[in-house]
């Protein structure tokens, strides 16, 4: 009505509807019976994802003025279908006016529930639609909201207790079900009792904020029903209680009360809840019970016993695939933040209101930002929390692939080797934390994980000692050039299963030093293996697939992808061989501290002796070893026929029969180039095709108009449109417009 005057627009929340909430009023004059106040609408973008919608942006207190007029106002309150049920909400709003009964009640913080027609509802529904009871249970809510100050908790006011339980990824908000209601994860085995300092807080926070989701879905019309719905505005909780032991289980106390919460100050919350790897005791206990539990109650526990596709196919009827997480059957690997989670935050406002996975799409549009002082003690990066890690394992998609043995293996390993862990940080980086490599040493040890622990903490006091690290970031460079330099040992090119390949030609001399020859095979085995963990995409001595084939391996349980080792005997001679000390420590080296790596070795026309000692051998060596290496025999003009099946003629070098006549160059291999920052991940032809880039670059006048601009063009593109202009027959002999003198 036109009689009802607006109220600033600082007070005002928005509703389920989209409109703006009927306003309530903390000053004294209120609660005397002033007039009647309306909210204005909220001129703020709610429909987006960059919105800030803070579940307190109202005063305190109830509905003021009349409330049988204000509630007519409400789209909520006029949809309730049952005339008994919209008595029953009007007589509950109007009790909530009065003051609590004495003083003992004590205070009360009724803001989004005394005001909010949903809340009300929900309220009288937990109650079977009792008044008095009701009454009772939402003022007991509103006590409690005012003791545990939940307005502090989402205005950020406990940040720091929030941000240590939120650090071990035990909870959190993310992703949406088909009716658009968000969705909670909990993880009990990510939990740390003994570093929980405000569990409570952080479980009131992860709610405030699904209730937040739940209220932007309402106004964007992405809720499936209205408040008849009785499977509508409510959250999905997903628990993963794989891997979870007692001493992750909270005390006794904090259980009760976390159950107490949501059963009294969150009623009619629950939409439904799916259970993965639930422990016997809780499913025996859920099939006693079952004959008992009404079908709606019942409904509401989905245990998700099916493993891989049947998982997959049957939780896709409830979410979108693409948003969930591999544990539960989806597609979804990126790993949970906390950092971005809890401060990810728009120019608009905070996080309230975006789960995680709009808080991912929203940073890599660059519409999010994310400020945290990595000094701060309360943001604890979620990579360098244990749970974290143990998170990253056990969700990655190799490891979920593999038969339930196997893949408890895994995850015992990397809970042994969490336990063990030490400050060095050469012994996590890409190490203990990396599912591919625990999956080599267990293979390399036939799934023994005892053994497979000893061998990774043997290899990582290896890596500190021989200063892997140190290597990789250059420290060396002298010695690692003067052995490159020779031509025995490089990178480069991929056979046609995507693997980099590792040329050896001894052809070339031995420099002589043991401990110069065995640094330079780690050297070279390292940008092998960093060409498989980290690959650049612009190689052009890739084979035409090989990501689509990368990326069907790294989702599969097979072998973490490996590299090849092709070995040119051509001009080898006695003089030429490294002393049998440095064979027999390179051997050893790898055989430790690199297991599963090797792909396939190709001896290229090796002398009659080298024939025979592999072949002595073959009674030593298991038959997955021999089989890896394969003795190739023929002239060079054959040799392209006898690799085909591996490698693509085109880049196979020219000395093994291949096309590629582009001769080896160590500068090239070793320079950083400044576009890349680092020369790991790449290999020679790569490298190469960058390097043609640079010079043509700046040798180049390129013209704007003709779109030869180096930043907009790859390596192998510029090399193309570089070549055609630069031999330009106006190049060439002259007469172009502007050409003073011909090269020629």
């Amino acid at each position: 009505p036109s009689s009802c005057p607006l109220i600033p627009r600082h007070s005002a929340v928005l509703g389920h509807s989209g409109m703006a909430r009927l306003s309530v009023s903390s000053s004294p004059t209120a609660s005397q019976g002033s007039p009647a106040s309306v909210a204005a609408p909220s001129s703020r973008s709610v429909g987006s994802a960059t919105a800030r919608l803070s579940p307190v942006d109202a005063t305190e207190g109830s509905f003021s003025g009349d409330v049988a007029a204000l509630l007519e106002l409400d789209p909520d309150f006029q949809a309730l279908q049952k005339p008994s049920e919209r008595e029953a909400v009007a007589a509950l709003a109007q009790a909530l006016q009065r003051p609590p009964a004495g003083p003992s009640e004590g205070a009360e913080d009724g803001r989004g529930l005394f005001d909010n027609v949903d809340a009300l509802v929900r309220y009288l529904r937990a109650r079977q639609w009792d008044l008095g009871k009701a009454e009772e249970m939402i003022r007991c809510s509103a006590r409690w909201r005012k003791e545990i100050d939940l307005a502090g908790v989402s205005a950020g006011v406990y940040a720091a207790d929030v941000a240590t339980d939120n650090a071990h990824g035990k909870m959190y908000v993310r992703g949406f079900d088909c009716r658009g209601r968000p969705a909670i994860y909990m993880k009990p085995k990510n939990d740390n009792p003994a570093d929980s300092p405000a569990p409570l807080k952080h479980l009131a926070y992860c709610m405030q904020r699904a209730e937040a989701c739940l209220r932007r879905q309402a106004v964007g019309g992405k809720l499936t029903g209205d408040i008849n719905d009785l499977l509508s505005r409510k959250v999905v909780l997903l628990i993963d209680f794989s891997g979870c032991s007692l001493s992750k289980m909270p005390a006794l106390s904090v259980s009760r009360d976390s159950i107490g919460m949501l059963q009294n100050h969150y009623p009619e919350r629950l939409g439904q809840a799916f259970i993965i790897d639930a422990p016997w005791v809780m499913s025996a206990f859920m099939n006693a019970v079952t004959p008992f539990v009404d079908p709606v109650t019942r409904e509401k526990f989905q245990f998700v016993t099916e493993e891989g596709p049947a998982r997959a196919v049957r939780m896709s009827q409830y979410f979108d695939s693409a948003t969930l997480e591999p544990e539960f059957g989806g597609m979804n690997s990126r790993a949970f933040d906390s950092r971005l989670f809890l401060q990810g935050a728009t120019e608009a406002g905070g996080e309230f209101g975006l789960e995680f996975n709009e808080q991912v799409a929203l940073l890599a549009s660059g519409a999010l930002r994310v400020d945290f002082p990595a000094s701060s003690p309360s943001q604890r990066p979620v990579v360098e929390s244990p749970a974290s890690s143990l998170w990253t394992v056990f969700s990655d998609a190799r490891v979920l692939a593999l038969p339930p043995a196997e893949r408890a293996a895994v995850r015992k390993l990397a809970t042994m080797l969490e336990e063990s862990t030490t400050s060095t940080p050469e012994d996590s980086v890409g190490f203990f934390d990396d599912a591919g490599t625990l999956l080599r040493y267990l293979r390399s040890v036939g799934w023994d994980v005892a053994r497979a622990e000893q061998r990774l903490h043997r290899t990582a006091a290896w890596r500190r000692e021989f200063e892997v690290l140190a290597l990789r970031q250059g420290a060396k460079h002298e010695i690692i050039a003067r052995e490159n330099a020779t031509g025995r040992l490089y990178v480069r090119g991929f056979d046609r299963y995507g693997r980099p390949v590792l040329h050896v030609k001894l052809r070339h001399s031995d420099l002589g030093c043991h401990e110069d020859a065995i640094m330079h095979v780690v050297y070279c085995v390292e940008r092998a293996v960093a060409c498989v963990d980290f690959p650049r995409a612009d190689s052009p001595g890739r084979a035409p697939g090989h990501e689509d084939q990368a990326c069907q391996r790294a989702a599969s349980s097979s072998a973490d992808v490996q590299f090849v080792l092709l070995v040119d005997f051509a001009g080898y001679s006695r003089e030429n061989r490294p002393p049998l000390r440095t064979l027999r420590e390179i051997v050893a080296v790898l055989q430790a501290h690199f297991p599963e790596r090797l792909g396939h070795a190709y001896l290229i026309n090796p002398p009659l002796q080298v024939v025979l000692l592999w072949r002595t051998l073959s009674f030593f060596v298991n038959a997955g070893t021999y089989n890896k290496v394969q003795i190739i025999q023929g002239p060079e003009a054959q040799l392209p026929n006898l690799l085909k099946d591996v490698f693509d003629e085109d880049c196979l070098e020219h000395s093994l029969g291949g096309k590629n006549a582009l001769p080896f160059d160590s500068e090239v291999f070793l320079k950083v180039q400044p576009t890349e920052g680092s020369v790991y991940g790449a290999e020679f032809d790569s490298q190469l095709a960058a390097s043609q880039a640079a010079r043509l670059a700046a040798s180049l006048d390129a013209s704007p108009k003709e779109g030869n601009d180096a930043a907009a063009l790859g390596a192998t593109e510029w090399v193309r449109v570089g070549w055609k202009r630069f031999f330009a027959l106006e190049s060439l002999f002259g007469g172009g417009a502007g050409q003073e003198a011909p090269l020629w």
